[in-house]
């Protein structure tokens, strides 16, 4: 259950951050865009993959709809993990070709993750950085082009355009939506600041 993962002392950090109370940088993100990240500290060690994949679905989530929000996407995708005993830990993978698509980013860092981490020591956090950054519009030329990764991106501007008009916790995929991690709350305040100057 990521919330109790994550903890309520975590969730208040996070709002407080987001609306501007707490000083304290609990996600992070590159104002010149070279590059977007995001993590979380658990309150509760992580002592099982699928806890762990929870987290980085929710987290890929959240850097995905900002990067796509920018239009830019990334040629670089990292994971970063730290131990209990704040050892950091990080692998990354080059792409061949730029992604905003929330399942890559997703699928990419679990196969980072497993890389990572030796499945026993507990960790007390999960970072996803995106680096390497286009804006350019340059798909592959392909005659056969990938039906999946067509219906994919689909599917993120659909939950882009429903959670931006309604707030960007009104539709999470996946295990996220049972175990909801409030990783976007910066990303939403910031949408809401969009949607009151353009009212």
């Amino acid at each position: 259950h990521v919330q109790k993962i994550v903890g309520r002392k975590m969730g208040l950090q996070i709002h407080n951050y987001a609306n501007g109370i707490d000083p304290s940088v609990v996600l992070t993100e590159t104002e010149e865009a070279k590059g977007y990240s995001i993590s979380t500290t658990l309150e509760e060690d992580v002592v099982k993959a699928e806890q762990a994949y929870k987290v980085l679905l929710a987290l890929s989530d959240s850097v995905t709809a900002r990067i796509r929000a920018d239009g830019a996407k990334a040629f670089c995708v990292a994971v970063s993990i730290r131990d209990n005993a704040f050892k950091t830990r990080s692998h990354q993978r080059s792409l061949m070709d730029a992604t905003d698509i929330s399942k890559e980013v997703y699928h990419i860092c679990k196969e980072l993750f497993s890389e990572l981490w030796d499945g026993v020591t507990p960790l007390r956090l999960l970072g996803i950085s995106l680096t390497n950054i286009t804006r350019e519009d340059t798909p592959q030329i392909s005659l056969f082009p990938d039906e999946d990764r067509e219906k994919a991106r689909k599917l993120d501007k659909a939950f882009d355009a429903i959670n931006k008009k309604f707030g960007t916790a009104t539709i999470q995929r996946g295990s996220s939506l049972q175990s909801k991690l409030d990783v976007g709350k910066k990303y939403q305040a910031q949408i809401e600041q969009k949607k009151g100057d353009s009212d």
